[in-house]
């Protein structure tokens, strides 16, 4: 899997985190669920996970997932978002990235309401940057 593919999935399973979805699936999963959970969290707040294993924990967690009614916590189709311009008409964005670099999401700051707080995955708050388009 390439890296932004599996960026991508730490993404989903960090948005989905946000909302509450993987105390759900702890608590309808059961041990196991709530194990795995803790190893993917701590292998992506480690900074340098191995990809390979996980992307394997990933794919166990989403079994887990859709045995349990909360399928989709790390797949999902992409959706693009237009950025604005700037009222001088120059193209810039602020966007708040993940702390550790590690997933793939990027929350523009105009979108969100209200801003995010902090990575639910890695636990660490989310890193504010400026792009100059």
């Amino acid at each position: 899997m390439e890296s932004a593919d599996l960026a991508r999935r730490i993404e989903l399973l960090c948005r989905h985190g946000a909302e509450g979805e993987l105390d759900d699936l702890a608590e309808r999963g059961g041990l196991e669920a709530a194990r795995l959970t803790e190893r993917i969290l701590g292998a992506v707040r480690g900074g340098a996970p191995d990809p390979a294993l996980l992307e394997q924990d990933l794919d166990e967690l989403e079994r887990l997932a859709v045995g349990t009614g909360l399928g989709g916590l790390t797949t999902s189709s992409r959706a693009y978002v237009k950025v604005q311009e700037t009222t001088d008409g120059h193209s810039v964005a602020y966007v708040f990235v993940c702390p550790t670099r590690v997933c793939s999401r990027r929350v523009i700051e105009y979108q969100a309401d209200p801003l995010p707080e902090e990575c639910a995955v890695a636990g660490g708050p989310l890193t504010k940057v400026r792009l100059d388009l």
